[in-house]
């Protein structure tokens, strides 16, 4: 049985997660887009306001979750705070999730019995198999489905995380009534 109020720390794999996966490159700049559903957004904020912490973890060296951070940090004083206090991390170009997560786990003082994690390819299944609770989109490769503990009913980029991040806030509350 989990123990959700164990959970501290939420980490999400970008693309195919927080976006549906599919790149926009521009033919002449070469510029780079990708979609994102603002109802996910809330739900890490409402997960920050509740005290955990998050962690967003891309193996993409392309600076669109970046800039994307950015924008929001800069309408609202919040998200900059939790960007300024470390408790909203961004990790870019991260080849071995699973070791550069652990390693920024360590220096926060948890361990995976403290994450929630939520992925959907194979560069996520070691970090899945060692997270205290998993969960995944719809749309998930099916090994990753196999080993998540929760598989939500939306896919990467449409409703996912917030479906995750409100499942781990309402078992929590039950847990502590």
């Amino acid at each position: 049985m989990i123990n959700f109020s164990n959970i501290k720390v939420l980490i999400f794999d970008c693309d195919g997660v927080l976006t549906d996966g599919i790149y926009q490159i521009s033919e002449n700049t070469g510029t780079v887009t990708k979609s994102f559903y603002t109802r996910d957004f809330y739900a890490i904020e409402q997960v920050l306001r509740n005290g955990l912490q998050v962690m967003i973890v891309t193996q993409s060296h392309d600076r669109v979750m970046y800039q994307q951070l950015q924008r929001i940090c800069n309408h609202s004083k919040f998200w900059l705070d939790m960007w300024c206090t470390k408790k909203l991390i961004l990790m870019e170009g991260v080849d071995n999730k699973e070791q550069n997560i652990f390693d920024e786990l360590l220096d926060r003082k948890f361990g995976w019995d403290n994450v929630a994690y939520m992925g959907d390819a194979e560069n996520d299944i070691p970090s899945i198999k060692k997270a205290l609770f998993t969960g995944c989109p719809s749309d998930a490769i099916e090994e990753v489905k196999e080993n998540s503990n929760y598989i939500s009913d939306f896919p990467g980029g449409k409703g996912a995380v917030y479906d995750f991040c409100m499942y781990i806030y309402n078992k929590n509350d039950k847990e502590n009534r």
